[in-house]
Parts: structure tokens; sequence; C-alpha cells
């Protein structure tokens, strides 16, 4: 379980991939085989998902939110899909 990304200002991005990923790690998502971190705002979906698509332990890593374009959006969805 992860909190909430904008939960906590004084927590980077980089620590909140680091429980993303150690939470992968612990086998959390590896046996679900997927996952979604839902954060409070656009920036921070958008810095979240960079500092995931860093890790070698996550998968892909696809970013969704509402000032995406149509096309964006069905991408991500389908490749979580």
């Amino acid at each position: 379980y992860v909190t909430g990304c904008g939960a906590d200002q004084s927590a980077t991005f980089a620590h909140k991939a680091a429980q993303v990923c150690a939470w992968i790690a612990a086998d959390g998502a590896r046996a679900h085989g997927s996952g979604i971190v839902y954060c409070s705002s656009i920036a921070d979906v958008e810095a979240l998902c960079a500092e995931l698509r860093k890790s070698p332990l996550v998968g892909a890593v696809g970013c969704y939110h509402g000032k995406m374009d149509s096309r964006a959006r069905t991408e991500s969805m389908n490749g979580f899909m």
C-alpha cells in the first residue's frame, strides 16, 4: 500500500517511487500482474511516472490524466489492459 502522492509534501517523488518499487519487490504487484497508483495532481502523476520509469523493478509504466489527448490516454489504457 502506498499513500497518495500529494499527501506528504515533504516526501520526494524518488521516495514515493521507492515505496512502489519496495512493494513490487515484496511480491505485491507480481501476484496480480499490474497495479494503479493514484496521485492528487497531474504534475504529481507525471513526476512519479518519470521516477518509476527509472526503476529496473517496474515493468511498463503508463501515465493517465485528464490533460492527455484522447489518443495518448487510449494508448496508456490499452497498455494497462
